[in-house]
């Protein structure tokens, strides 16, 4: 292995084959571009609300929180049963659910919304190309060895520490064709704890053309990632198709 290839993420490649137990909590597709000034925060371009008006009908305004950002008003275009939503700001757009499916629904309707709207965007490339899964197992706080990879979960699991309630890492580094992020640890949710596993490949400078390949690629690692983190316990609980 030469330099270049041990600096990147090396995760064994797993064909992304569905689970039986869904635990993603959000997916989200952000798609940045160089500034478009009509955005504004009382208003947006007729051509997004043409493009978006029939699978996106209900247009709404809301504030949008990033990871280390500052809050940032958007344009919200919501599908009718409220599952699927677009949202829409000045340098980027984006794609989320919380009632993800398959990759292939996820990955049509993305291609339906950068097709809609290239022409209002006006670009033949993208800053950023982002694709970030949370998944949240339903860890019992008396039986959280063997969820996730021990390596991962050792802070939990340290009997000197007592029974934590809250533990939060971070690791990012690089990735074919990009970057990635993994954000994880135990939270409380419902008043039950979970494992929460949260990743996040990016690229940046994409062009239009490119862009069907690189998320294919930026999924693949992703799930590959992903099923990398869990252990047996989960594998057990998510099983497989």
């Amino acid at each position: 292995m030469d330099e270049n290839s041990a600096s990147k993420l090396s995760v064994p490649r797993v064909e992304s084959v569905p689970f039986k137990r869904n635990a993603l909590k959000l997916v989200v597709c952000e798609i940045r571009f160089p500034i478009v000034v009509e955005i504004r925060e009382d208003s947006i371009p007729e051509g997004f609300v043409k493009a978006l008006r029939r699978d996106y009908p209900l247009h709404d305004r809301g504030v949008s929180l990033g990871f280390g950002e500052a809050p940032e008003h958007a344009h919200v275009f919501n599908s009718m049963n409220r599952e699927w939503a677009v949202n829409i700001r000045p340098s980027r757009i984006s794609l989320e659910t919380k009632h993800y499916q398959s990759f292939e629904g996820f990955h049509d309707r993305l291609q339906a919304v950068v097709k809609s709207t290239l022409p209002s965007l006006d670009t033949d490339f993208f800053t950023r190309v982002g694709l970030r899964y949370v998944n949240a197992l339903p860890v019992p706080a008396s039986e959280r060895r063997d969820w996730v990879r021990a390596s991962l979960a050792a802070v939990a699991t340290e009997r000197e520490l007592g029974l934590t309630q809250r533990v939060w890492q971070e690791v990012g580094g690089n990735a074919d064709g990009g970057s990635f992020t993994l954000r994880h640890g135990i939270a409380r949710a419902d008043k039950q704890d979970e494992y929460v596993l949260d990743t996040d490949f990016f690229a940046e400078n994409v062009r239009v053309d490119d862009l069907h390949t690189l998320f294919l690629s930026i999924h693949e690692q992703s799930f590959s990632l992903f099923h990398w983190c869990l252990g047996q316990k989960a594998l057990d609980y998510l099983g497989k198709t």
